[in-house]
């Protein structure tokens, strides 16, 4: 695959910052680990700023301004695999431009977007993330140090990022900490700072968003994971959770959705053998709900499977013994609908998500400004 003239600007804008490993680490990220699984740095030991501009970090932009994109899995890079990576030459944002034109990889900002995954607190023991429930809320040490590291990104990020994002490490509403982060946050002062809420909505009542008020008006896009389309399933690959909750809470999601006081509402679906034939099912549910977009993946091991059971869940490779009555499920009219972002999958999958609607005056735009800037290009040797 020729990457040469595309242009990722995920390492320019994110900062990921891990749970506390055993030896004490706190490691940092410019991508999901499971996609780029250099370690940009050690959150428990460097500042926001000696990370954002490590070595590691401008090894990874160095690999994605030459476009050799060396550090990333790019077979399971969804937004490679789907083809929504953008052209080099009509990125409009002047900052990104610079960085593209100039080959930049030190840079004079810091991180637009926080993923906060140091807090591995969830209400579910979902096969595919852990093999156990995991809680720090009563844990007073593991706690300090949570709470340090929230005190630490207030203190040294908050004031640069324009997104944070809560967080794909558990779930933001059964973490005492993300809760407390939320409800503190001044969008006061804050003004154009956006909310991304990652959650198994379990949780995500109408009582809680009714306890969050200061967030209301300030959350751009919600993802709730089910990776099942029925009960049945859902109480295998979804380990604690209720499904009549659930339900419940991804209606009022799309009532909220509808009212515009959340900005987008996604469904997120991890694709393995349990639950392939429930796909068009997401699809259904995400009409129902008034979802902007049905996002599937590719299982990740987490280090909770042995390679031989891992290899049961792969449905998508040629090999899994159900890969034919996978295919014949990928045929399915419903996951031609324009709302199904085929993800990491985006290679078995027709795409006709469209996040941005097609428009003939960009377009035209978009080809002028690509000549003009060859030809500046050209001109610079």
């Amino acid at each position: 695959m020729d990457l040469k003239s595309k242009f990722c600007p995920k390492p320019f804008q994110y900062l990921e910052i891990g749970s506390k490993r055993d030896d004490g680490r706190m490691p940092c990220f410019a991508c999901c680990p499971q996609l780029v699984e250099e370690e940009v740095g050690d959150f428990s030991k460097e500042s926001v700023e000696q990370i954002w501009n490590s070595q590691s970090f401008q090894n990874i932009r160095s690999g994605i301004l030459d476009g050799s994109y060396r550090f990333c899995k790019i077979e399971d890079c969804p937004e490679i695999q789907s083809g929504s990576l953008p052209d080099k030459l009509i990125i409009e944002d002047p900052v990104m431009w610079d960085i593209i034109k100039n080959k930049k990889t030190k840079l004079d900002y810091g991180p637009k977007i926080l993923n906060l995954n140091y807090d591995q607190t969830c209400n579910l023991a979902c096969p595919s993330c852990r093999t156990d429930y995991i809680s720090h809320n009563n844990n007073p040490s593991e706690r300090e140090t949570i709470d340090r590291a929230g005190e630490k990104i207030k203190k040294e990020a908050l004031s640069n990022a324009s997104e944070i994002i809560f967080c794909s490490s558990g779930d933001p509403f059964s973490s005492q900490h993300f809760r407390s982060f939320l409800s503190e946050i001044d969008f006061n002062t804050y003004k154009n700072l956006k909310i991304q809420i990652v959650s198994n909505g379990v949780m995500l009542t109408e009582k809680t968003w009714e306890q969050l008020k200061n967030i209301h008006g300030h959350v751009g896009l919600v993802c709730i994971s089910l990776d099942a389309g029925s009960e049945a399933t859902y109480g295998i690959t979804r380990v604690g959770g209720n499904w009549k909750i659930l339900m419940q809470n991804i209606k009022f999601l799309g009532q909220l959705r509808a009212k515009g006081e959340i900005e987008r509402l996604r469904l997120d679906f991890v694709v393995q053998d349990y639950n392939y034939q429930e796909m068009p099912r997401l699809v259904d549910i995400g009409h129902d709900a008034g979802a902007d977009e049905v996002f599937f993946q590719k299982i990740v091991n987490w280090n909770t499977y042995s390679p031989a059971e891992f290899k049961k869940r792969l449905v998508y490779l040629p090999d899994h013994p159900e890969h034919q009555q996978f295919l014949q499920v990928l045929k399915d009219e419903r996951l031609k609908d324009k709302i199904v972002n085929p993800g990491n999958l985006g290679d078995m999958i027709p795409k006709n998500y469209q996040p941005r609607p097609f428009n003939l005056k960009n377009a035209i735009r978009h080809t002028l400004i690509k000549r003009i800037r060859k030809f500046q290009l050209f001109l610079r040797g």
